[in-house]
């Protein structure tokens, strides 16, 4: 798999993906189902109350749209997380690559990540590790 294409799939690591938005998932699943009983309890009070049909519908309508609203809320974040996660974990396989290479062929060299990744500032101290070790060989 070619540097570009690991690029283009943005559940590279799945477990720590999956597990991080599975834990955000269910926390804002909870809200959501809190949220919807709550809007449903009070269209349950007041739609009896009003008198007007149009009003009614209305009311129900609007509802119905605040419960989807919740529900695109969700996905939304979900999607974002995922992006996120990309950023944080994705490096990870090639590194982990990298290093075991270098203790197979015992050819040391400085670990590469775009700047833009979240693990860029702890590639950057193993690097100057890696070169403290190698000016002391």
């Amino acid at each position: 798999m070619t540097a570009a294409e690991r690029r283009k799939k943005f559940l590279v690591e799945k477990k720590i993906q999956l597990r991080h938005t599975a834990v955000l998932l269910i926390s804002f699943l909870v809200i959501l189902i809190l949220a919807e009983l709550q809007v449903w309890l009070l269209l349950s009070k007041i739609l009896p109350a009003v008198t007007l049909q149009a009003s009614q519908s209305y009311i129900l309508r609007h509802g119905l749209i605040l419960m989807l609203e919740f529900f695109v809320f969700v996905v939304v974040v979900a999607a974002l997380n995922i992006l996120y996660l990309h950023r944080l974990v994705g490096p990870l396989p090639r590194l982990r690559q990298e290093i075991e290479q270098m203790l197979k062929t015992e050819e040391i060299h400085l670990l590469r990540v775009r700047r833009k990744d979240e693990l860029a500032e702890l590639v950057a101290a193993f690097n100057r590790l890696i070169e403290k070790i190698s000016a002391g060989k």
